[in-house]
């Protein structure tokens, strides 16, 4: 009889090696440890024909939500790519009862043992960085309607394409430095200031006038 108080403990024992094997999948800031290197892109033509041709009014109309939000450094790093809490600030369209941390999905390759990261998966985009703010327009992402979701599930959002247009930095800045793909080599916290992964004057005049004709339609002044 003694034998079956071992099956709870056990059980509990499990739950806590579990909690911690997933809490330390976490990464932040303070690991500076990852590297970002390219490995192939699509040029922006392709992006955008993937897409399918858009305005600016077609990405806020095909929006779930948009929002103001900061990333406070708070990732889980998998395979395929980063899911990262940020903090909404404002809701220009969506539900106005959502939670104020929602996990935005950005689907980059990575070699976690090696700490690489490949930035191809999704074309020229530049993980988010944190403290920094942004405008994102986003997507839920999609579930099987028959599966039963867990909090982190129901919470998470992408950007509403596959291309860069789906987030905008705010505070100004812009971005003029080009990447050299065959030499360039960052940490993952070495890409403060940058918006895209971009080899051309091209790729960051389209990258603005997208903001700007964005931010336009939003009534954001930045």
């Amino acid at each position: 009889m003694k034998k079956l108080y071992f099956i709870p403990l056990l059980s509990i024992f499990a739950c806590i090696v579990m909690g911690i094997v997933v809490r330390n999948s976490y990464t932040n800031d303070s690991q500076k440890i990852y590297n970002f290197e390219y490995g192939s892109c699509g040029a922006w033509d392709s992006v955008y024909q993937q897409c399918g041709k858009f305005t600016s009014k077609d990405l806020i109309d095909k929006s779930d939500l948009i929002v103001k939000a900061k990333f406070n450094g708070e990732r889980l790093i998998t395979g395929n790519g980063f899911y990262s809490t940020v903090h909404i600030s404002k809701i220009f369209k969506g539900d106005n009862d959502i939670k104020k941390d929602i996990i935005i999905t950005e689907p980059v390759k990575i070699i976690v043992s090696t700490k690489f990261i490949n930035p191809s998966y999704i074309p020229m985009c530049i993980p988010l960085q944190k403290d920094y703010e942004y405008i994102f327009l986003l997507k839920k992402v999609d579930f099987n309607e028959k599966r039963q979701l867990n909090d982190f599930q129901k919470n998470q959002y992408s950007p509403i394409t596959s291309s860069p247009a789906g987030y905008y930095r705010l505070g100004g800045q812009v971005q003029t430095k080009l990447f050299n793909f065959s030499k360039d080599k960052f940490k993952l916290n070495e890409l403060n200031g940058f918006d895209i992964y971009a080899n051309k004057k091209e790729q960051l005049d389209i990258y603005y006038k997208y903001k700007g004709e964005v931010f336009k339609e939003l009534g954001i002044n930045a």
